[in-house]
C-alpha cells in the first residue's frame, strides 16, 4: 500500500500492450488472463497522439494497434503527416535504427491490416529500409544512429543491443512483404552475430562495435 507509481512512459505503457497482446493471444502455448482493458488503454493513447515527440514512439503506437484494434489505424492516419514524418522529429533526423525500425515494423504491420493505410503511404517503407540499411556496419551490427553532433559521432562506431534486435524483426518482415532478399541476408547476419556473442549463460550483450562486432560492453 506504501507504493508510488511516478512518471509516464509512452513507449514502455506501448510496448507492454504488445507484449501482453501477445500473450494473451497465447502465441507462446501459455495460458495468460488479465483484467487489463488493452482497447482502453490503446485508445487512450491515440486520443493523446499530438502530444507525441518521437517518430519510434508513432511506429509502436501503430505497431500495438494493428494487433490489438486494426480498425481505430482509421483514426490515427489522418492526424500523421507520412509524407513528412522523418523530418519531424528529432530521432526520425537523427536516423536513430532503434526508433526507425519502430516505425519500420509499425508502418508494414499497419499495411497489413489496413489497405487505405498502405495506399496512403506511398513509398515511405523503402525510404526507412534504405535509411536503417545505413546503419548497418557490415559486421553484423547496426550502429545506434547517423547523427554528426559529437556525442552522435561517438555513438556512430557502436550500437546496442535494441538496435540489432528491432532491425533484425523489421529487415525480416520487410523481407517478407516487400520481398526484398538483401533485409533478409543482413538480419540473418545480425543474428548469428548477437548469438555468437551471447554469454556462457545466454546473455544478451549490451553494447557492440561496428567496425569489428565485438563486445564494447556486456551491459
Amino acid at each position: 500500500n506504501d507504493i508510488t507509481i511516478k512518471g509516464v512512459n509512452v513507449r514502455y505503457t506501448l510496448i507492454n500492450l504488445i507484449g501482453l497482446h501477445k500473450a494473451i493471444s497465447n502465441d507462446f502455448n501459455i495460458s495468460l488472463k488479465t483484467r487489463i482493458d488493452l482497447k482502453s488503454i490503446l485508445r487512450n493513447q491515440i486520443t493523446n497522439l499530438s502530444f507525441y515527440e518521437s517518430v519510434g514512439d508513432i511506429g509502436l503506437l501503430l505497431w500495438a494497434t494493428s494487433l490489438i484494434s486494426p480498425d481505430d489505424l482509421n483514426i490515427i492516419i489522418p492526424k500523421i503527416n507520412f509524407s513528412n514524418i522523418l523530418n519531424k522529429f528529432n530521432d526520425a533526423r537523427s536516423e536513430n535504427t532503434k526508433e526507425l525500425s519502430w516505425l519500420l515494423i509499425g508502418i508494414l504491420m499497419a499495411s497489413t491490416f489496413n489497405k487505405t493505410f498502405k495506399s496512403s503511404i506511398s513509398n515511405l517503407p523503402n525510404k526507412l529500409y534504405k535509411v536503417i540499411r545505413n546503419n548497418y556496419g557490415g559486421n553484423g551490427v547496426f550502429k545506434h544512429s547517423a547523427n554528426e553532433s559529437l556525442n552522435g559521432k561517438l555513438r556512430s562506431n557502436s550500437g546496442y543491443f535494441a538496435d540489432q534486435v528491432y532491425s533484425i524483426y523489421a529487415f525480416v518482415l520487410f523481407s517478407k512483404l516487400m520481398k526484398n532478399e538483401e533485409a533478409l541476408l543482413i538480419a540473418e547476419a545480425t543474428a548469428q552475430k548477437i548469438c555468437e556473442l551471447q554469454g556462457n549463460s545466454g546473455e544478451w550483450m549490451w553494447h557492440y562495435s561496428v567496425k569489428t562486432g565485438d563486445v564494447i560492453c556486456k551491459y
